[in-house]
């Protein structure tokens, strides 16, 4: 399953899977049903956790019909925080030629309709992201962050033929970011 859902809360210290069951209609509609218990959310879970293993765009929908379903179920107040560590169209993120739209723009306007409090994204492919949702809503974990504890342990066996190489322009950013904080 690619869309999941827990029960949690704040520092995600306290978690309880929730059952999903998701269908298609004839016309090719996406479903969901929260199959839950209703004693989820009286013992204190006051956030549910979405979180995406991004496949397809049927992947996108499921994500906000589960947002739809839980508050449905859980009332507008919960608090709907998303893990998507591939986030979709961000490779999109700027017009290159007339006509083309803006992929990571519209992905972007369609979580932020949802109103999720946290929005967890794995090394996002643009800076741009960041400025797309409010403040404080999307929370990247970048590459030199990921990397960096893997890097410096080669750093400290003193293998001075270690070199780090990019494909391409936004590549070399990344590395030079990773370059400044450890000690290649």
């Amino acid at each position: 399953m690619t869309v999941s859902l827990s029960m949690t809360d704040y520092d995600l210290s306290f978690t309880r899977s929730i059952p999903l069951k998701f269908t298609k209609f004839p016309g090719g509609e996406r479903n969901v049903t929260v199959e839950h218990n209703d004693y989820s959310i009286e013992f204190g879970y006051d956030r549910a956790y979405i979180e995406c293993d991004f496949r397809g765009s049927d992947d996108l929908i499921d994500v906000l019909l589960v947002a739809n379903a839980v508050r449905h179920w859980a009332g507008s107040e919960i608090k709907l925080d998303l893990n998507i560590p591939y986030f979709p169209c961000a490779r999109q993120d700027r017009v290159a030629n007339s006509g083309e739209s803006n992929g990571a723009q519209v992905v972007a306007a369609l979580l932020n309709s949802v109103g999720f409090s946290r929005i967890f994204c794995l090394d996002p492919h643009s800076d741009v992201l960041e400025n797309l949702f409010p403040p404080g809503v999307f929370r990247p974990t970048r590459q030199h962050e990921i990397w960096h504890t893997q890097v410096r342990s080669i750093c400290f066996k003193n293998q001075p033929e270690t070199a780090l190489v990019a494909p391409d322009a936004g590549a070399v950013k990344k590395l030079l970011k990773l370059a400044k904080s450890t000690c290649i």
